[in-house]
């Protein structure tokens, strides 16, 4: 059976309140259908039709037409006289309690302090500033009185909550009072206001005590009004809120209007849940629905911080931060049409979006999210009353939306993960009778240590508030400009609030403040707005396989658009188009080359190679010292067609040997005098003193732009040199771009410090060149000395840096010697560019100090992708950096991090291996297919071809990359894989630390060993080990802290500036010769408490700061805590000095605690394992009769690593002998409240019967004293409210009590064994002492009379007899 299309049409049409004719055969979501008017097209289709069809069949590209030929399902039930009876309860009378919602109720029990993100209450808070007509007083008066026409016109706006957990309606309440603070001739209004922003924005009203919202003012200098609102959503949702707005702003401007009289309340639409059978049966079918789809996955793993359950946070009072993004009014109605020719309906598209960041922010399993929704028509249950929508309340419920994260290895797109998504949500949405607060209950997850109480497992919320103000004007306009705004919720981290107003798109993000590292949330916030730009205005993003692949979720960007690309593709041609006469092009010491003479040598060379047959798809070596020749001979090169090689004369024979061999080279220019060894086969061709070749000349050939420009041979990890080939359009890639971000001028001067064997050279040359600038060439025997560099600057005024950041670092340190007379030479410098190495986080403040003119830019890549591919320009440094971020692609270029196993895109914060795409990619090696292969290959899922750098990186949540060095320096010490990067970053940022590298390196036994080279900062004082090793364990885990410090004068570094980590000695290794840096001191221990014997040490002052010397033990720790250590000094401790004399430590406990085992190693260090066993035998003898004599218990065993390991254990506790101390030792601190100690013995009956009859009173009927309270019926609202009552019987009780004794016999036994203050003033609840106090072991005796415990009895059953009256 079908119905007619006609009858949908008419459904159709009423639910989306659409007069016009609607067609039949556009997707109904593409007609405006969201999930809300859905729900009610379904309700009214089986009302009407007899049509039942699931939620999600309106979804994709359903029609009125399609939705007409399904067949009906189950018939709509018949009218019940009797449900239609009860469908519509009476209101009770004001003052009559009825009950709180679930959600509600919810609300009411977070707040608790006691539960974990409790403390906060679910407030609503809004600043206006608003510029009255008149006096603002009377215009305050206005608002006041408006604004009583509402609390008697709304029962809500009177609710309170009562100590017996129901709310109810107050018949009569004070007038309005607006308090205001007259700031108008304040001097300083600025901190009154953000004193009373601190005093409002926050706010844990008494549920019980009326007002439950707030309204106060401000009177600003200026005649701003500002106007500060809240108010507890325990007493309305949000569309309520908009629904107040409004006829508050109707009131105020015509105070005698006659609003719509409201035909029911919030109380008889919720009764009717609870007595319409219908909606009780309702609710069975829902909950077993839930029931079949446990167990959820639990909220979003992000990376919390400062969660009470695993960080306590350090600010008790919990806050709340809002990041607000905003979408106008074109942008969000292109995105509502791009989502709805998808089948998406607005709050889906926005709900996947969310979902979507989430998961490239690091939520990488699935997850499940806490869906607001303010439907009040689901509770009024089809009736069609005029009226119901101004009824205020809070009508929220939620619902769980499991999200299985999208796959982005797969061709997908967000297209595919957004139709999952929303499936799920609308057919979870048709069970939502039952909220997500009961469908969680009792859901297991982490407990907060302190408490034992369960942390909430869904934490994360998404509430959408779209369309509750129409398409008209936000509901608070009237009000004035909206300064700011928050909320806050017990039991949330972060609520995701999406709502439209005058057309407008807002999205909040209210995060828990201190939750999640600094700039995430922005980060989160400006990725999901960048998403939804990009849905709405690009069609491809939608099934863009690449999406999300950067977790900002930006585009690839082009080349931006710059002045070079007028000037032809190849990578010569801008300079020629920049040729003047008599203009300066290469300069030195001894002069310069105008551009038009190297212009014309450069073709007198051009033409002699091709006429002897050089040319396109040919490459040619050029062998030339630094200077202004060598740049004349590629320039020359590049003149013939032909591609060119640099070759560094100081090359051994077999390295140009197998260049010449992998390029396939037959010619090479050469100095004069050129002594090098060439191989048979390679044509040498002398250059003049100007690097001009003369011979016969022939008309060079034109190259294409996929034609070599060049070739740069690198090491390559099999020891033969690898040779990148760069085509012209691929240099161009990098160089365009840069001259679009880091535009050159004709007068700009660069000091060409790089080799012509590295590619940054490449820049120096075609670049300012290109823009008409100069080349200034340092001499060649004083290419490393910065005297000679800032002659060059001054004589030259230099303007454009770019080296590696080692060479910057020499000119810097040279230059801090005089610094007022180096600034004149540095005056000029407007340009850095650092690259191909760790760039110091100090280096650009040092720099600046300088230089303040320069700009930094950090530049990265490969030269297997035309020089550079990345770029950070480094404006204020974070002294929290670990190191300068690596930056962002470069136009026409992209860079990926892949989680090096299985190719996939790695989210925010996890590390993966780096890979470079786009159009500035190598061609390959040349010789060489198969590196080609190993390093080249196209990405499965995307497509592009992509170069594997071997390099370490992670996206930052500001969507830029973090630099975490090769993937190669990645070493592994006894079982941990260290980044050697992330070492030195740490070192780098002490005071006393100029530089610093970290090697792993071969340790006297073969096994690694880690080691830190370091240049100090003040060579007069370097650091010692101890304050190095000190400040790394501050930052570090324990097993990256080095073992050794090398402090040298310099690291050693490469001709192209780099370090040279190959240069630096193994300490460990025999020393023999001047040459080999000595460690300033004995190795640092990081396994062993003990120090070795042969070093010299001070005492130590506790294991604890000995990485590894404590292990957790396998044994279950005892019931009773252990004793607390003993004060300082009050049992000695074991150390050496030199030659193995034991002496005593002072503060170093012998004997670890019980459930704890204390492993020392000794090892060697220096000498031989016999010598080492002769050495090391009686002194560990000598040691392990000290422990004895402290009664501990020690094993010997044979380690993976040292000679001899000793585990140091606790006696039994029925033989340990009491702690000698000179004082009494510190109470214990008491167990956990999760899992207390029991209280023993016969809880006195009276207390007994006063527990039984307050939960007898709270759940209606008699209860079983030995049974738990969950289990007779109570809920968390219950024992709230039961600790309300019972902390009569004793002002220390607290709820957590009540979650940890959980029967009424339990709870009594605690009540009745609690001391109280007045009889032991000294005593704890959960750990009496004194004559009664039990022995710390399971299970004690009775107490002897007079005890605490005994006191605590009686004056337990002296209050019960008070409360029992």
């Amino acid at each position: 059976m079908t119905v007619r299309l006609d009858d949908v049409l008419a459904c159709l049409a009423e639910v989306l309140d659409r007069p016009d004719q609607l067609p039949p055969d556009v997707p109904l979501t593409e007609l405006g259908l969201d999930s809300f008017t859905a729900v009610r097209l379904r309700r009214r289709l089986r009302e009407e039709t007899g049509l039942s069809l699931p939620l999600p069949d309106f979804l994709g590209g359903a029609t009125a037409r399609t939705v007409a030929a399904t067949p009906a399902g189950e018939p709509a039930p018949a009218a019940d006289p009797q449900a239609a009876a009860t469908a519509a309860p009476a209101s009770p009378p004001d003052g009559t309690p009825f009950p709180l919602t679930a959600v509600q109720s919810a609300y009411l029990v977070g707040r608790d302090p006691a539960f974990p993100l409790g403390g906060v209450a679910t407030f609503w808070y809004q600043e206006f500033d608003r510029v009255p007509d008149g006096d603002p007083l009377a215009d305050l008066d206005r608002l006041a009185a408006a604004w009583d026409v509402l609390v008697r016109r709304h029962p809500m706006l009177r609710m309170v909550v009562g100590d017996d957990g129901r709310q109810r309606v107050l018949p009569e309440v004070p007038a309005t009072r607006i308090a205001t603070a007259d700031l108008r001739t304040d001097p300083d209004p600025d901190a009154r206001l953000g004193a009373l922003h601190e005093e409002c924005s926050h706010q844990v009203r008494e549920p019980g005590t009326w007002p439950l919202h707030d309204l106060r003012a401000a009177l600003l200098p200026d005649g701003r009004t500002r106007l500060h609102i809240g108010i507890d959503v325990l007493a309305l949702d949000l569309t309520s809120w908009m629904v107040l707005m409004r006829e508050w702003g109707e009131v105020v401007a015509d105070p005698d209007v006659a609003l719509p009289p409201l035909p029911t309340t919030f109380a008889a639409l919720t009764a009717r849940t609870t007595t319409d059978p219908a909606e009780r049966a309702r609710r069975d079918r829902d909950r077993a629905y839930w029931a079949d789809r446990a167990p959820l996955p639990a909220g979003p793993a992000l990376p919390w911080t400062g969660l009470p359950w695993t960080d306590p946070p350090a600010d008790p009072a919990p806050r709340m931060t809002r990041h607000t993004a905003v979408l106008d009014a074109d942008a969000w109605s292109r995105l509502r049409a791009a989502a709805a020719r998808h089948g998406l309906s607005p709050t889906g598209a926005l709900l996947a979006a969310f979902a979507f960041v989430l998961h490239r922010f690091g939520a990488e399993e699935p997850f499940a999210l806490n869906t607001t929704l303010f439907d009040r028509d689901d509770v009024a249950a089809g009736d069609d009353t005029p009226g119901l929508d101004r009824v205020v309340g809070d009508f929220t419920s939620t619902v769980l939306v499991a999200v299985e994260p999208p796959d982005l290895r797969t061709r997908d797109g967000f297209a595919g993960f957004a139709e999952r998504v929303n499936r799920r949500f609308w057919a979870d949405l048709e069970h939502r009778s039952v909220p997500g607060v009961e469908v969680t209950a009792g859901t297991a997850g982490p407990r907060d240590p302190r408490t034992g109480l369960p942390a909430p497992a869904h934490p994360v919320v998404f509430t959408s508030g779209l369309g509750l103000t129409g398409d008209g004007p936000a509901a608070t306009d009237w009000l004035g400009e909206e300064v700011c705004g928050i909320s806050q919720t017990p039991q949330v981290l972060l609520d995701h609030i999406v709502h439209d107003a005058g057309g407008v798109l807002r999205v909040h993000w209210d995060l828990r403040a201190g939750t999640l590292p600094d700039g995430f949330v922005p980060g989160l916030r400006d990725a999901h707005r960048t998403l939804l730009c990009r849905l709405a205005d690009e069609p491809g993003a939608w099934t863009d396989p690449t999406l999300g692949h950067d977790p900002s979720t930006a585009a690839a960007e082009p080349v931006g658009p710059n002045p070079f690309t007028a000037h032809g593709p190849l990578l010569d041609d801008p300079w020629r188009a920049a040729v003047r006469p008599g203009r300066p092009a290469l300069l030195d010491a001894r002069g310069c080359v105008a551009t038009d003479v190297l212009a014309a040598r450069a073709d007198r060379t051009g033409a002699a190679l091709a006429g002897l047959g050089a040319g396109p798809g040919e490459l040619v070596a050029v062998c030339v010292d630094k200077g202004t020749a060598q740049v004349t001979a590629l320039l020359g090169v590049l003149a013939s067609g032909a591609g060119y090689v640099p070759v560094e004369p100081s090359w051994p024979a077999a390295r140009i040997a197998s260049v010449c061999a992998r390029a396939g080279l037959r010619h090479a220019l050469v100095a004069p005098g050129d002594t090098t060894v060439w191989p048979d086969g390679v044509r040498t061709h002398v250059l003049d003193a100007d690097g001009v070749l003369h011979g016969t000349a022939a008309t060079p050939r034109r190259p294409d732009p996929g034609d070599l420009a060049y070739a740069i041979f690198t090491s390559g990890s099999t020891g033969t040199p690898k040779g990148v080939g760069i085509a012209h359009r691929a240099a161009r890639t990098t160089l365009d771009d840069l001259e679009s971000r880091y535009p050159l001028r004709a007068d700009d001067r660069v000091l060409a410090l790089s080799a012509y064997s590295f590619d940054l050279s490449v820049y120096d040359v075609f670049s300012v060149l290109g823009a008409g600038g100069g080349v200034v060439l340092p001499d060649a025997d004083r290419q490393r000395d910065p005297g000679h560099w800032l002659d060059l600057m001054a004589a030259h005024r230099v303007t454009v840096w770019n080296t590696a950041p080692a060479l910057l670092e020499m000119l810097v340190e040279y230059a801090e010697i005089e610094p007022d007379a180096t600034r004149r030479a540095l005056a000029s410098l407007r340009q850095v560019f650092l690259s191909a190495d760790w760039i110091p986080v100090t280096l650009p403040d040092r720099l600046r100090a300088l230089a303040p003119q320069a700009r930094v830019v950090g530049l990265g890549g490969a030269t297997e992708a035309s020089i550079w591919s990345i770029s950070y320009p480094v404006d204020e440094v974070d002294p929290a950096w670990p190191s300068i971020p690596y930056g962002r692609a470069l136009g026409g270029q992209s860079f990926h991090v892949l989680d090096p196993d299985d190719g996939s895109p790695c989210p925010v914060g996890r590390p993966g291996e780096l890979f470079i795409g786009g159009d500035g990619l190598a061609e390959g090696y040349v010789g060489d297919p198969d590196q080609t292969a190993a390093r080249f290959a196209v990405h499965p899922t995307t497509g592009t071809r992509l170069y594997r750098t071997g390099d370490l990186g992670r996206w930052r949540p500001d969507g830029t990359i973090e630099f975490l060095g090769r993937t190669d320096r990645q070493v592994k010490i006894r079982g941990h894989r260290i980044e050697l990067g992330e070492l030195e970053a740490t070192l780098d940022r002490l005071p006393a630390v100029r530089h610093a590298v970290a090697r792993a390196v071969r340790g006297p036994d073969d096994r690694p060993r880690l080691v830190a080279f370091v240049v100090p900062a003040d060579p007069a004082t370097p650091p010692g080990d101890g304050e190095l090793a000190a400040a790394l364990r501050a930052a570090l885990p324990p097993y990256m802290v080095p073992n050794r410090f090398v402090v040298l004068a310099e690291l050693p570094i490469t001709a192209n500036g780099k370090v040279d980590h190959g240069a630096l000695p193994n300490p460990f290794a025999a020393r023999s010769g001047p040459a080999a840096p000595v460690p300033t001191t004995a190795p640092v221990p990081t396994t062993a408490p003990v120090p070795p014997v042969s070093a010299t040490t001070a005492p130590v002052a506790s294991p604890a700061a000995a990485a590894g010397s404590a292990t957790p033990a396998a044994a279950p720790a005892p019931v009773a805590p252990a004793p607390a250590a003993p004060p300082t000094g009050a049992e000695p401790a074991v150390a050496t000095a030199a030659g193995g004399r034991a002496h005593a430590a002072p503060g170093w406990p012998a004997v670890p605690p019980q459930g704890i085992e204390l492993r020392l190693t000794v090892g060697c260090d220096g000498i031989g394992p016999v010598d080492a066993l002769a050495v090391a035998a009686p002194w560990v003898q000598r040691l392990r009769a000290e422990l004895h004599t402290h009664g501990a218990t020690v094993a010997e065993r044979t380690p993976a690593e040292g000679l001899v390991e000793l585990v140091v254990t606790a006696p039994a506790l029925s033989t340990a002998p009491a702690p000698a101390t000179p004082t009494p030792a510190t109470p214990a601190a008491p167990p956990a409240p999760a899992s207390p100690p029991a209280a023993t013995g016969a809880p006195d009956p009276l207390v007994e019967r006063t527990v039984a009859r307050v939960f007898s009173d709270l759940l209606g009927g008699p209860v079983e004293v030995g049974t738990p309270f969950f289990q007779l019926g109570a809920s968390s609202l219950t024992l709230v409210l039961a600790h309300r009552r019972l902390v009569e019987l004793d002002p220390q009780l607290t709820v957590v009590d009540l979650f940890a004794h959980p029967t009424v016999r339990d709870l009594a036994r605690h009540l009745t064994a609690t001391p109280t203050p007045t009889a032991t003033p000294t005593a704890t609840p959960t750990a009496p002492t004194g004559a009664g106090a039990p022995p710390p072991v399971p299970d004690p005796p009775a107490p002897e009379p007079g005890g605490g415990r005994a006191a605590g009895r009686r004056a337990a059953r002296a209050r019960a007899v008070a409360v029992a009256g």
